[in-house]
């Protein structure tokens, strides 16, 4: 009996063809392709091994002939369609009015998928660790939900860079940015990731239930059984993790097209990812999950002064629980002194049997006597990017200031969204106009500024600190300069209801050829203060640094600066900046307009 002929693809190859699908969006998802400014089409993957055609990687008609065909090719092992099963799904869906493809069934990735087995899909955000300048930005990720079990024991799905720890910050940051380290997906379970996030890195998580369908889903997990082992180019500001998870959301349901419709053409920061996704009404709810340490914040203003105190004491063992339970205090706020003074043990990693057996004594359900933990949701915050325009005096002389800042949030920005006291901004470049001579002048770049005022509380005494990476211009009798600047602090803050208060050590260092020896070497002081109103933010700023070599003898800062929101998009900044470098003295009053997008 001679053998059965063997299917051919010829057919699925003519139909895909007359439906032109290596040009529909769900085909150019499925290979991670995007359009340039050349209008050239190529893939984002950078993994030989992602493609079957020698040109699949930038002729996107070429790889689906190849996928085509290796689903009829039975011989290769392993199988096409086993290694490209979110692939052979779309095509068999916009194919099968043709007719079935042969079928073979993939053990392995079965397995894998069943071991998954998620029904639903959340996004979670943890908020900015500066202590990582890949996370000083945020983060994002996946979890990969199932209905039947505790979302703890769930997987989630993240994208990453595969660092060298040898490299210096420098480097660091040169390869993040130019796409040196290669990034790549990588899952574990939900447990381990609050654990890392929220009790090591004192980051709060806030969780996104994606409305997405079972197909979807499924989906989904087809795709990233493709992308397992897959490695892409990790650019630090573009395609990076938050990237990436809109690229996934976009294999799941191809006519969202998250990326088409925002683009992110420079930068993908991943609050504002995040905000792309809420936009597109994709969300179905949304929770918190506070840190350790917001939830001892916020734990500390729900009692009085005298419990707060008994809590602390209690925590650092200067007193006992039967001081609490034989207090004259309501039951009530008995139990919340020994859950607040049982939080701070296990912030600093020590045991609190005696506190949680006292507790147990109390005839309270936790309900009966919980805390209430909120925060502003990070898509509320305002939008990344910022334009300003200042007319004003320098001196007698009439002024305008032109601003452009690529990211991110700075301390008189609207708080809503951010972390209180923290400020990273980058590419922030002003341009002063200065109308009686008709010229436009470099005022200031900053590349690259981060601030941490984290306050000292009863359980933690976190330092302070400041950075900043810089040109910026200063007057020189008739004459000016644009030094390149590294300065530095490290400190103390401290919170006095809305004040906030901090005094730092400054270092600093200014090259310029026009300056004496080349450069200067600043040390001094510099303490401020920040008042938060419900819908303004007041700050005052004096710095003192003496150089101790070089040239310039010394400089002298003192700032104040009213910021009013008009709305979440609109600002109004009221400056004021008295200066003195190299025995010149300056002083500049402007009036900001500020617009976020």
């Amino acid at each position: 009996m001679p053998a059965l002929a063997q299917p051919s693809a010829e057919k699925w190859q003519l139909e895909a063809q007359r439906l032109q699908l290596s040009t529909q969006q769900g085909w150019l998802n499925l290979l991670h392709a995007e359009t340039n400014i050349w209008a050239e089409t190529e893939s984002q993957v950078d993994d030989d091994d992602f493609f079957l055609s020698a040109n699949g990687k930038q002729d996107m008609r070429a790889e689906l002939v190849a996928t085509l065909n290796g689903f009829f090719d039975l011989s290769q092992t392993p199988a096409v369609q086993c290694r490209f099963p979110a692939r052979f799904y779309w095509l068999q869906q916009q194919l099968k009015h043709v007719g079935e493809m042969p079928f073979i069934n993939c053990k392995k990735f079965i397995e894998w998928r069943d071991k998954v087995a998620a029904n639903k899909v959340t996004l979670a955000f943890p908020s900015m660790y500066l202590n990582n300048p890949g996370s000083m930005f945020g983060h994002t990720f996946l979890r990969l939900d199932n209905n039947k079990k505790s979302p703890l024991l769930s997987y989630t799905l993240s994208y990453t860079a595969r660092t060298d720890e040898t490299d210096s910050f420098p480097v660091y940051a040169y390869k993040g940015i130019t796409g040196g380290y290669q990034g790549y997906f990588t899952t574990r379970p939900y447990y381990e990731t609050v654990q890392e996030y929220g009790d090591i890195e004192h980051r709060d998580i806030w969780e996104y239930d994606l409305d997405l369908n079972q197909q979807e889903v499924n989906q989904m997990i087809r795709h990233l059984w493709e992308l397992s082992g897959m490695n892409f180019d990790y650019f630090f500001l573009r395609e990076n993790c938050a990237y990436r998870l809109l690229a996934i959301l976009d294999v799941a349901r191809p006519n969202l097209n998250i990326l088409q419709k925002n683009k992110f053409p420079v930068y993908a920061i991943p609050v504002d990812t995040v905000r792309a996704i809420v936009n597109e009404g994709i969300v179905k709810d949304i929770h918190y999950r506070p840190a350790i340490s917001s939830r001892l914040q916020q734990m500390q203003q729900q009692l009085d002064a005298e419990s707060l105190q008994q809590a602390v004491l209690l925590a650092d063992k200067k007193i006992s629980t039967k001081a609490i339970l034989s207090s004259q205090k309501e039951v009530i706020q008995q139990a919340k002194t020994l859950q607040l003074a049982s939080e701070i043990r296990q912030f600093k990693k020590q045991n609190d049997n005696d506190i949680l057996l006292a507790r147990s004594q109390l005839k309270l359900t936790q309900d009966q006597a919980k805390f209430e933990f909120q925060s502003k949701p990070p898509q509320q915050a305002h939008d990344s990017a910022r334009l300003s325009v200042a007319p004003g005096k320098e001196e007698k002389k009439s002024i305008v200031d032109f601003s452009l800042r690529a990211a991110f949030h700075d301390l008189l920005d609207r708080p809503d969204g951010f972390l209180e006291g923290v400020a990273i901004t980058g590419l922030d470049l002003t341009a002063r106009w200065f109308a009686d001579e008709e010229k436009l002048k470099l005022q200031k770049f900053d590349f690259f500024s981060m601030t941490s005022l984290s306050p000292i509380t009863p359980w933690s005494n976190p330092l302070s600190a400041k950075v900043t990476v810089s040109m910026q211009r200063y007057v020189l009798h008739n004459n000016s300069i644009t030094p390149l600047e590294v300065n530095a602090g490290l400190g103390w803050s401290k919170k006095i209801s809305s004040l906030l208060v901090y005094g730092l050590a400054s270092t600093a260092l200014h090259y310029s050829s026009r300056i004496d020896d080349n450069g200067s070497v600043f040390l001094g002081a510099e303490f401020g203060a920040l008042w938060k109103f419900k819908y303004s933010r007041f700050n005052f700023r004096a710095e003192q640094l003496s150089s101790v070599l070089g040239g310039v003898n010394r400089k002298v800062d003192i700032e104040i600066n009213y910021q009013y929101d008009i709305d979440r998009k609109q600002s109004m900044k009221f400056s004021w900046l008295e200066r003195e470098y190299r025995n010149i003295k300056t002083s500049t009053a402007s009036l900001n307009y500020l617009y976020y997008f």
